[in-house]
């Protein structure tokens, strides 16, 4: 008798502990009700909208779009494309803009060294005239003054 309800005792148990068969039967009844009584419908007014909205995105909105994209796909692809070959030329002139701006850059500093040279050159013929020119005057001072000297010796005392 003892082993009776002991074997009585653990079945009950077993089944409380990996029988979930009742608490599952309890909470898809509480859900049924939750849903069909309390709910009013208000679910199944909602399923058959988006059901309504499902349909007219399939029968009418997806069938235009891929219109609308097909349509206008070979003409996007055109000016993207046109886009790309404009990209490579501006991309190829500020290239090119900037060995221009170097070659730029060298061929001034090379005139520069040249006007500093040409300037030099200039500055030293510039002293040599002078030079010339000064000794020149003092030439002259030296003829006058000789021409002088020989007036005033030459011309009678009054």
């Amino acid at each position: 008798m003892a082993s009776e309800r002991f074997l009585k005792d653990v079945g009950e148990i077993h089944s409380r502990l990996f029988d979930h068969r009742p608490v599952v039967r309890g909470e898809i009844s509480y859900f049924l009700k939750e849903f069909e009584e309390k709910r009013n419908d208000r679910e199944t007014v909602r399923l058959q909208k988006s059901l309504e909205y499902a349909k007219e995105l399939s029968d009418i909105l997806i069938p235009a779009s891929v219109e609308l994209l097909e349509g206008n796909t070979p003409e996007l692809k055109a000016k993207v494309a046109t886009a790309c070959e404009m990209t490579s030329i501006i991309l190829e002139r500020e290239g090119d803009k900037t060995q221009t701006d170097e070659v730029t850059a060298q061929n001034h500093n090379r005139q520069t060294e040249e006007w500093r040279a040409f300037m030099d050159v200039m500055c030293e013929k510039s002293a040599a005239v002078d030079a010339k020119f000064d000794h020149e005057v003092e030439l002259l001072n030296v003829y006058y003054r000789d021409l002088e000297k020989k007036l005033e010796v030459t011309q009678p005392v009054t």
